[in-house]
């Protein structure tokens, strides 16, 4: 009963996030993978952007891909983000757009209990609310030299816990898509 008291304990307080991939598309005329790229994270908060690009980089990085974050002054136009890309060397701009924030009511049913306060009224049968809140991002990868999109996602992500781990299992989403798509290889050193 201990184990489980414990197990429990640790589940209520560990925070994870989870994201699901809502949609996906890829260039069928682009083959190959990519190994070099500029990371622009586009979002109201310049911290929470910085900390989204910081993560991609890390963690593009971890799987072969010299990636360099965009700087906060870099320009925002698909033009000027190019010129800056190949002025540096690089072959893929990857953009990534917080798009908004919504909340979902989810209703599930209470089972009366014994385990903690076997007299208690608040342990009774019944039915539960909760709010859950999601963030959903879209994320585009841009090849330099045509400038044309070759993939892109959009995404849902369970907001639990800090905003890093809500932001990494986000780009860890991504670079799972971009990897099932053959765009970069897998994650050696994660």
């Amino acid at each position: 009963m201990k184990i489980v008291m414990v197990a429990f304990i640790c589940l209520l307080f560990s925070g994870c996030a989870s994201t699901e991939v809502t949609n996906r598309w890829r260039d069928p005329q682009y083959n190959g993978r990519f190994i070099s790229a500029v990371v622009v994270c586009l979002t109201a908060d310049s911290a929470v952007a910085r900390e989204c690009r910081d993560i991609f980089v890390r963690q593009l990085s971890r799987r072969g891909v010299r990636a360099v974050p965009g700087t906060g002054t870099m320009s925002t136009s698909s033009q000027d983000a190019r010129a800056g890309a190949r002025e540096r060397g690089l072959e893929m701009v990857l953009v990534s757009r917080f798009m908004d924030k919504r909340s979902e009511l989810e209703f599930y049913y209470r089972e009366g209990s014994m385990l903690f306060m076997p007299h208690s009224d608040i342990w009774s049968e019944g039915v539960n609310t909760r709010e859950n809140e999601f963030e959903l991002f879209t994320t585009v990868l841009y090849d330099v030299a045509s400038g044309k999109a070759v993939w892109s996602a959009s995404s849902s992500t369970y907001v639990a816990g800090s905003q890093e781990k809500v932001l990494t299992s986000f780009v860890e989403a991504m670079l799972d898509e971009m990897e099932r798509q053959g765009l970069i290889d897998g994650g050696h050193g994660r």
